[in-house]
């Protein structure tokens, strides 16, 4: 199940329609869509990052 495919993460069940649409991806192309998905958390935690640098910076 989908479960599998996103190791290392406490994610409750994906509803049906999502898994149909995973399914209709195929391997390769969820593959490429959670290659995205972390690229996104990347660069948020990027910006956080940065935020907290720019708070550190202004607080006195």
């Amino acid at each position: 199940m989908t479960e599998s495919r996103i190791e290392g993460l406490d994610l409750p069940p994906l509803s049906p329609v999502l898994e149909q649409e995973l399914a209709a991806l195929g391997a390769e192309g969820a593959d490429r869509l959670l290659n995205v998905i972390r690229g996104l958390f990347h660069c948020i935690g990027d910006l956080n990052q940065r935020v907290a640098e720019l708070e550190k910076r202004i607080a006195p």
